[in-house]
Parts: C-alpha cells; structure tokens; sequence
C-alpha cells in the first residue's frame, strides 16, 4: 500500500498496477489519495482524476479542458471485475461517489 499513496514518489507503471491490484484483491478500502494510472498514460493523484464513465462520448472535451480520465482499462486488463474495481476507486477518484449515489436515487 506505500507505494501508491501519494505521500510518497509514484512508482513505475507497471509497479503501480500490480501493486493496485494487489490491495484491491487483499479487500484493502483505500481512503486517501493513491496514484492511478489516466488514460493518456501519466500517472497522477487519484484526487485529480476523473471516472471516465462521466465523460463517455465528451473525451474529445475533457482532453480540450485537461480533464484526466482513470484508465480504468489498464486495471481490468489485470483484472476483470469491473464493479470490484470502481468499488475500489470509489472514495478517491473523482465521480465514481456521485454516479452511483445518482443511480441509486433512479432506483
């Protein structure tokens, strides 16, 4: 877990997304700011990044607007479970709270 929170200097990509995957699969609820891999492949504070489930369609304007997205494709890459992963991200990314406190609302 230390080498992806932020107090600390971020690690190579491939570091960052194995260690990721190793506090997701340990059930690990992650609380503070971590680095995240976006999608145009920079490795940036959690806290400055965006669920690309928001901008679906409108990535052409989150780029014009230095929007970063969570490559949420590099995760599931390693590991399939999608829900698993914006579980995971939930409380650090920003949008993944307010999508599905919207949706549950819908209900």
């Amino acid at each position: 877990m230390n080498q992806i929170v932020t107090r600390n200097p971020p690690p190579n990509k491939e570091r960052l997304l194995a260690t990721t995957l190793l506090v997701k699969q340990a059930g690990i609820v992650v609380t503070e700011p971590i680095w995240v891999l976006t999608k145009d492949g920079d490795i940036e504070k959690s806290d400055n990044v965006w669920n690309p489930e928001l901008f679906t369609g409108f990535e052409d304007v989150a780029k014009l607007l230095g929007v970063k997205l969570l490559d949420i494709d590099a995760y599931t890459k390693y590991d399939g479970d999608v829900e698993g992963w914006r579980g995971f991200f939930g409380k650090v990314v920003l949008g993944y709270g307010q999508l599905y406190e919207c949706s549950l609302v819908a209900l």
